[in-house]
């Protein structure tokens, strides 16, 4: 009886024992896809370079009009021409301070003066560092206009010229690549 038993007991203790492996794998296994889904959540959420469009659902649904108001500013027959170099003052390459100029001209090739400039910047790796200029014209008649950005970062950087006057309104979405550089 006592070896029947201790062969009995033996069976079921390995039994079990294979019973909580298994447990502790899908336990185990459960508690990696947890870690794993929080992990990444984490990851997702804290991504710098992730960005929403506001009002991208407004600008899809008023997709017609903006097109309307491009043909129109490229009717105009105006060009523009953005230039972005380093200020030249002590503390600009701490600071990433650059100078923003515009010119901008009509379809004579005379200087659009007087008119309104807003400008938008932003680099495409953080499109939440967007800046909203308003560059203010150099000298009157000459239609160049400057501003001073922050260019923190090297890349692809979208700018958005809007130009109003009167009742002509000039908009240009270009991309260009920004480099830090030293002032010299």
């Amino acid at each position: 009886m006592s070896t029947t038993g201790t062969v009995q007991s033996d069976a079921v203790s390995r039994e079990q024992r294979g019973a909580h492996k298994w447990v502790a794998l899908i336990v185990g296994l459960l508690g990696l896809q947890f870690v794993m889904s929080f992990t990444a959540l984490y990851l997702a959420l804290s991504d710098e370079s992730m960005a929403i469009v506001p009002d991208y659902h407004e600008q899809a649904l008023q997709w017609d009009q903006r097109a309307a108001l491009q043909r129109a500013s490229d009717a105009l027959g105006w060009q523009s021409h953005v230039t972005i170099a380093p200020l030249d003052e002590p503390e600009a390459e701490i600071y990433k301070r650059r100078e923003v100029m515009v010119r901008v001209i009509d379809e004579h090739k005379a200087p659009v003066s007087g008119a309104r400039i807003e400008l938008t910047m932003f680099p495409h790796a953080r499109p939440d560092e967007r800046q909203q200029l308003t560059p203010r014209e150099l000298y009157e008649g000459t239609g160049i206009y400057r501003a001073v950005a922050t260019v923190r970062r090297d890349g692809i950087w979208e700018l958005r010229l809007r130009v109003a006057r009167g009742a002509d309104l000039y908009l240009l979405t270009e991309e260009r690549e920004l480099q830090l550089m030293a002032a010299r």
